[in-house]
C-alpha cells in the first residue's frame, strides 16, 4: 500500500469499511477457500488465535487465565477435577461467566460447565436438583 492509499484510508474510514464489506460479499467463496487453506497450513497459529479471541470475549489474557487457574489449584471450581475435558473436548478449562453481567466466576471442566448451562445458570433449579438427589 502506497502513501496516497494510506492517506485516503485515514481520511475516508467509513467509505473504506463499506468497500471492504462489499468486496467480502462479492468474494465469499474466494475467502472460504483461502481460510481453509490457511487453517491447513497453520493449524497451531489458528489454535492460538482462536484461544486469544475466546479469552478476549471474557476480558481475559492468557496470564489472567493462568492466575485464575492457579487460584483454583489447577482444577475445576466446582468438582475439583484436574482434567478440563471430562471425557472429551479441549485441554483448557471453560471460562464460566454470569450471562447477565459478563463477570467471570471461575474456570470449569466441560462436565460442570455443561451442567450449569443445562440448568440455565439458575441457582433455584440447582437447589431443587440437590434436594431431589438427597431424597
Amino acid at each position: 500500500m502506497n502513501a496516497a492509499q494510506k492517506k485516503w484510508l485515514e481520511q475516508n474510514p467509513e467509505k473504506a469499511r463499506e468497500a471492504s464489506r462489499e468486496w467480502k460479499k462479492r468474494n465469499v467463496n474466494r475467502i472460504r477457500v483461502y481460510q481453509v487453506a490457511y487453517k491447513a497450513r497453520h493449524p497451531e497459529r489458528v489454535r492460538v488465535l482462536r484461544r486469544r479471541r475466546n479469552l478476549r470475549t471474557y476480558g481475559l489474557t492468557e496470564e489472567m487465565y493462568s492466575a485464575l487457574l492457579a487460584s483454583q489449584n489447577g482444577s475445576c471450581a466446582i468438582c475439583g477435577s484436574a482434567d478440563p475435558r471430562g471425557k472429551r473436548g479441549s485441554k483448557y478449562f471453560h471460562v464460566d461467566h454470569d450471562h447477565s453481567t459478563g463477570a467471570v466466576r471461575g474456570l470449569l471442566c466441560l462436565n460442570c460447565n455443561t451442567a450449569l448451562g443445562l440448568f440455565s445458570d439458575s441457582a433455584q433449579v440447582l437447589l431443587k436438583a440437590r434436594e431431589y438427589l438427597q431424597k
